[in-house]
């Protein structure tokens, strides 16, 4: 089975969250999510996680922009965004008090969504180190566009407790990779400030990965 099929992603992703429980524990770190186009999903892998109880406080899921602007404190306009997907991460965080947060926007599809096509998510997770930003270009109906979400946004979130994603770490070693590949980028977390990594997967897979503080 190809590994973008959705059972397989669904797959790496109850993986990544088992993976993202152990570290948690271990570090006696507390987690919470907000997200809009995965409706739960996130909240549901974390939930049914081992010992999910010990370390993951909840989150919310913020279709609505109003909701985005009213509960989380993100500034009114487009919700497709890097700073919206920013600030609902640090709402969230804010909201729960958790030591990490990851938070996903985007559009879903079929179509366009505040002019930006389907498939475009932006991720981002914030601890008190910084906040690390991902934007994505998916391909495929919005089932997949939702499972790919889910899957590297698990795959940032536990990068960032793991303290794997270096300052300048190129998207490859963030969002692409595998666990084993995330391992390969260990590096200090980054101190404050805010890192911007993009993924453009209509490009024949290739990376414009550029980062930004």
């Amino acid at each position: 089975m190809s590994p973008n099929q959705p059972d397989s992603l669904a797959g790496d992703s109850m993986a990544v969250a088992a993976a993202i429980s152990q570290t948690a524990r271990k570090g006696q770190w507390t987690v919470a999510v907000v997200e809009s186009l995965t409706s739960g999903s996130l909240s549901c892998h974390l939930g049914a996680a081992e010992s999910s109880s010990e370390w993951y406080l909840g989150g919310v899921t913020a279709y609505s922009s109003e909701v985005k602007f009213k509960v989380l404190g993100v500034d009114r306009g487009p919700v497709i965004t890097a700073r919206c997907a920013e600030q609902m991460a640090a709402g969230v965080a804010k909201l729960t008090e958790a030591d990490f947060s990851v938070a996903v926007t985007g559009a879903g599809g079929p179509g366009q969504e505040e002019g930006k096509p389907a498939g475009t998510v932006f991720i981002a997770v914030y601890s008190a180190d910084g906040t690390h930003i991902a934007e994505h270009h998916f391909t495929g109906d919005a089932s997949h566009v939702v499972q790919q979400t889910t899957l590297h946004a698990l795959r940032m979130l536990d990068a960032a407790i793991g303290g794997l994603i270096p300052p300048a770490a190129p998207m490859d070693c963030v969002a692409q990779a595998t666990l084993a590949q995330l391992q390969q980028c260990r590096g200090h977390r980054a101190r404050g400030g805010v890192h911007r990594f993009v993924v453009d997967r209509r490009s024949g897979g290739r990376d414009n990965g550029r980062s930004s503080t």
